[in-house]
């Protein structure tokens, strides 16, 4: 039996299940479940419509459900993760109308919750997130006013969170995505001065994020982009000086980082090869039903997976490779982080952003 086929009867059983006994909140959750991993498996095979009509009748189920228990905390994150796979699908397949129908939503039910809960920092962080989401889609049609003002408000909750810990680089890293967001705004509405507040705020969080990570790669080119839009602005100021010593930074900077990518990509190509066969082996051991061992060990390469696709920057690579990986909780992101700075030498943040995954109803 094929995965696509054991994901439809399980789904079929849930879903008789829930029709037996509507009234049950833990047997809709089931159906729900079911339907999200047949929406992925459709998903990671660039099925959209079968993908996207999965997720959207999983998306009615968390709805119904939020509003039976509208302070069900659980629940109301299951609604926002619904609503999120709904606004992603759409948007990979180039549907940005439909995910903006989507985002909205989110972003009225994210601060629903906060009104309710304002010391829930988890909330804070996703309204600040689906608030940057929502200012590009604002940005792609045109509504700069719009764009800027998702961003300050969003550059404001980060802010807030960081006053409790000022140690978190994410947080110190979302600031400045802010920031330089807002300098685009300023400067595209032609606000020169404005723009170049925004852009230096931000080189100063970038500049102190390398210094504590000085080989992370991904925080070299940060440094080098905001040192590029600082030399663009200068430029348009008339200050062809201050840019040009802007733009060689920049220039220094990213020769750096190539060199060091290079050495990072032939780890990721390696590593690459090590999933593909691995890959093939528990694929034989499932088909034989003799393999039970090594198909338990499988999932161990989920996470070889995941880091040899951030080396390339490219989270989605992961799920080209093993298909839909399950959401990482924290105890497992932790673990793994420790194992790569073991093995590759790394310091804490270059393990990347992908492992910032919370907990999920899909483990």
């Amino acid at each position: 039996m094929s995965t696509k086929e054991q994901y439809e009867e399980t789904l079929e059983i849930k879903r008789q299940q829930a029709l037996k006994d509507p009234d049950n909140d833990q047997w809709q959750i089931e159906l729900s479940n079911g339907l999200i991993k047949l929406g992925g498996f459709h998903k990671t095979n660039q099925n959209w419509s079968d993908a996207i009509r999965y997720y959207e009748e999983s998306v009615e189920i968390t709805r119904r459900l939020t509003s039976k228990h509208p302070d069900n905390e659980r629940y109301q994150e299951y609604f926002a993760e619904d609503l999120d796979n709904c606004s992603d699908i759409l948007k990979q397949n180039g549907d940005t109308n439909g995910a903006m129908k989507f985002v909205k939503e989110l972003l009225s039910v994210i601060r629903q919750f906060v009104l309710k809960y304002p010391n829930n920092l988890k909330w804070q962080e996703k309204l600040a997130l689906n608030l940057n989401r929502y200012g590009l889609i604002l940005k792609r049609d045109g509504d700069t006013d719009g764009h800027k003002k998702c961003e300050e408000e969003g550059l404001e909750i980060w802010r807030q969170l960081f006053k409790n810990d000022e140690n978190d680089s994410w947080l110190q890293r979302n600031m400045s995505i802010n920031l330089n967001n807002i300098g685009f705004v300023q400067q595209k509405n032609g606000d020169l001065n404005g723009a170049k507040i925004s852009y230096e705020a931000s080189l100063q969080i970038r500049r102190q994020l390398l210094e504590k990570d000085p080989k992370n790669t991904e925080r070299q080119k940060d440094l080098a982009d905001i040192l590029d839009d600082l030399g663009n602005v200068l430029t348009k100021s008339g200050d062809s000086v201050g840019a040009k010593e802007f733009y060689k930074q920049a220039n220094d900077c990213r020769k750096l980082t190539d060199k060091q990518r290079e050495e990072q990509l032939t780890k990721a190509d390696i590593l690459n090869s090590v999933v593909e066969w691995f890959k093939r082996e528990c694929r034989d051991a499932r088909e034989s039903h003799d393999g039970v061992k090594r198909s338990k060990r499988y999932e161990r390469y989920d996470w070889i997976a995941l880091y040899a696709a951030q080396l390339r920057q490219e989270y989605y690579t992961a799920r080209t490779l093993l298909g839909v990986i399950s959401m990482i909780d924290k105890r497992k992101a932790d673990r793994f982080r420790a194992w790569m700075m073991r093995t590759f030498t790394l310091v804490d943040d270059n393990c990347g952003d992908p492992i910032k995954i919370s907990g999920s109803k899909y483990t």
